[in-house]
């Protein structure tokens, strides 16, 4: 039964949550190993990231608390499984990271 006070928003990631985005996947990068990343991208890379992905019609969201739909807490997207025209449907699964404080961590969950 679904909550009458929700305690996040789920909704898409637009361009400006990418600044939070970037802040809390830095903060993955530095301090856990899941992102197999040694050096944080910059925001410029994550928009690059976003864009790829949004642009073709897959998800990438935020979580919100409902009385601040502007500050994200967290976020996932899922991605290609290959970079190959014959995967252009099959994802490889969904990154969902969260912010610092909120145990920060991904999760890859096998194919959408």
């Amino acid at each position: 039964m679904a909550s009458k006070h929700p305690r996040l928003i789920v909704r898409p990631c637009f361009q400006q949550d990418l600044q939070f985005v970037q802040l809390i996947y830095s903060h993955a990068v530095e301090t856990g190993t899941g992102t197999f990343e040694t050096e944080a991208p910059s925001l410029e890379e994550m928009t690059r990231r976003w864009t790829n992905i949004v642009d073709r019609g897959w998800p990438f969201m935020v979580a919100s608390p409902p009385e601040d739909v502007s500050r994200v807490l967290a976020f996932a997207y899922a991605v290609q499984y290959r970079d190959r025209a014959a995967y252009e449907k099959d994802l490889r699964g969904l990154g969902i990271y969260s912010a610092h404080g909120r145990s920060p961590r991904r999760r890859q969950r096998g194919a959408c």
